[in-house]
């Protein structure tokens, strides 16, 4: 990974976004970008895409077609399957390698879907399991390398881990989500070194103003070219986090409807706006959402400084409500969306997830082959598009998903 680093701060500034100067923050307007229409293509926020089909899997293996935990690296993949909770290990061309883990109380085993992250310079996987509280450490070869327990840090009250990002220099980067009623200090950010020790604490958005997120796929944590970006929920401010893990904060989102939600966590009032997942690239800021659950992307032009929501006129992907999403023009899968569907975001990739049983979805809802509309489709990439429609001609009840791999400008 590059050198973490600060992006320039922003000078243009129009009706759908509004700078304090007292912060140095952009603050984007979610109301007024939620009252304009436009089209982004992936073209403008992606340079390439890859094809992998997951493969080789044996007949007590498979996997389940809610998943959305993959983890792309560049010498592996790993997917986080949900019942039972398990980790599957795969080669970098798709091939099935091997489980890693195993649900159950014991040494090594969890019990909670776990959260994951890649650590290929020493090739082992850091796993935080929520309901046991404890991370384990596994290597690629599926051998348990150490475990310690949440209640051996003693000085925090570690209650659940959100998310993990990988820092430049190896450490873990984890987002903690906690209670008002925990007892001992409480920090929104805790870094540990490979050896789970701890390295530094943050508390950046403390105050519980912000969204309250309906989406279990938020990635809060993300890297942009090599720098690191964190969301807090708290008070809908993405922070950059440099090498030294000093936070600055870049963008603000101005909710003034946010989701109110009960004591018991269900939603209080009707058509207010939740904001659920995020994507930065170079000249984009995506924020996906919803109103009274109908879902909506908008699309920040960090150059312009203007947003609004963007949908997407192909027909070729998932049925999205009002075709919200980014319009394709790269292979023709259309539209891209981040959270909505099955998608995942890691390490500078926006990871769209295509299973068997979604093609014969997609093939109902289209009312023909997913392939022939894909073949009849325009596309600046048209050997990647052909590409996808032989992958999708092969496809067979026994086969793994295909994951389209994007590479974020």
């Amino acid at each position: 990974m590059k050198t973490l680093s600060y992006i320039g701060f922003l000078l243009l500034f129009l009706v759908s976004c509004q700078r304090n100067s007292s912060k140095g923050i952009e603050t984007i307007d979610i109301e007024a970008a939620l009252k304009s229409k436009g089209e982004l293509l992936l073209s403008e926020i992606a340079s390439d895409v890859q094809f992998i089909a997951l493969h080789n899997l044996d007949s007590a293996t498979y996997i389940q077609n809610n998943v959305n935990q993959y983890c792309v690296g560049e010498q592996v993949i790993c997917v986080v399957n949900t019942n039972p909770a398990e980790i599957l290990l795969f080669a970098r061309d798709g091939n099935f390698i091997r489980k890693i883990g195993r649900r159950g109380k014991g040494p090594g085993e969890f019990n909670s879907i776990p959260v994951i992250a890649l650590n290929e310079s020493n090739k082992t996987i850091l796993i935080a399991d929520n309901l046991f509280k404890k991370f384990i450490v596994y290597n690629y070869e599926g051998v348990c390398l150490k475990e310690k327990p949440f209640k051996n840090y003693p000085d925090i009250a570690l209650m659940r881990v959100g998310d993990i990002a990988l820092g430049a220099d190896g450490n873990y980067i984890l987002e903690h989500e906690w209670m008002q009623s925990a007892i001992g200090k409480c920090f929104n950010l805790l870094v540990l070194n490979p050896q789970l020790e701890l390295v530094q604490t943050s508390c950046p958005g403390s105050s519980a103003s912000g969204s309250n997120f309906a989406s279990l796929n938020s990635q809060r944590i993300q890297e942009v070219h090599g720098a690191v970006r964190y969301w807090s929920k708290n008070t809908d401010t993405v922070y950059s986090i440099s090498k030294d893990y000093s936070i600055q904060p870049l963008y603000q989102f101005n909710n003034p409807d946010r989701l109110v939600m009960d004591a018991m966590g269900n939603r209080a009032l009707k058509g207010h706006v939740a904001l659920t997942a995020f994507l930065e690239t170079s000249n984009y800021l995506l924020i996906e959402g919803e109103v009274a659950r109908k879902p909506f992307l908008i699309s920040y032009n960090k150059k312009t400084g203007v947003g609004n929501q963007v949908f997407a006129r192909g027909k070729c992907g998932i049925p999205a409500p009002e075709k919200f999403g980014i319009e394709n023009d790269l292979f023709g899968y259309t539209p891209i969306c981040l959270g909505w569907d099955l998608a995942n975001i890691y390490q500078g990739k926006l990871i769209e997830i295509l299973h068997p049983i979604t093609v014969e979805s997609l093939d109902e809802w289209l009312h023909e082959k997913l392939y022939d509309c894909l073949t009849a489709s325009q596309s600046s990439l048209p050997a990647k598009r052909d590409e996808l429609v032989k992958l999708i001609k092969n496809m067979n009840e026994n086969s793994g998903p295909i994951l389209m791999v994007m590479t974020l400008k």
